[in-house]
């Protein structure tokens, strides 16, 4: 999966940043789609969903490796040796509540083909009750 593949965006995938509080099905019904999208191998404008949202998208490879992340220079990087993102390896799909980069933040993930799509938000932004793995150490 390339970077530059990520280049349509829909209007329906916005609707995450139209309100300060947001019902976690609804946010997790948007990642799903997010994940369909590019795993059928449709263009998605990362960038864009991230600049209109509460959170942010970035996506792992099978190894932690960091395919796409709105700061660039975790691109290539490979993380798979943290703790939490061997967690989100493993599972594949779910949810992660802990601290990260010193914030509470809930990371919801979805399995696209070989690769991972994480969106992290703080709960904060999150009305409804979620049942996320609660994750006990530190992550960057």
């Amino acid at each position: 999966m390339k970077r530059k593949n990520f280049l349509l965006m829909t209007p329906l995938l916005l609707f995450i940043s139209c309100s300060s509080a947001l019902n976690f099905a609804t946010v997790d019904q948007n990642v799903s789609e997010v994940a369909l999208k590019v795993s059928k191998k449709e263009d998605v404008n990362f960038d864009l969903l991230n600049k209109n949202s509460k959170g942010y998208y970035y996506v792992l490879n099978s190894r932690g490796v960091v395919i796409y992340h709105p700061k660039k220079a975790l691109e290539g990087k490979n993380f798979g040796d943290l703790e939490f993102v061997a967690a989100i390896l493993s599972k594949k799909n779910g949810c992660i509540k802990g601290i990260f980069d010193n914030r509470e933040r809930i990371i919801i993930f979805k399995e696209m083909g070989s690769d991972i799509l994480c969106y992290t938000i703080s709960p904060e932004y999150i009305t409804s009750n979620y049942n996320c793995d609660i994750y006990k150490g530190e992550g960057k």
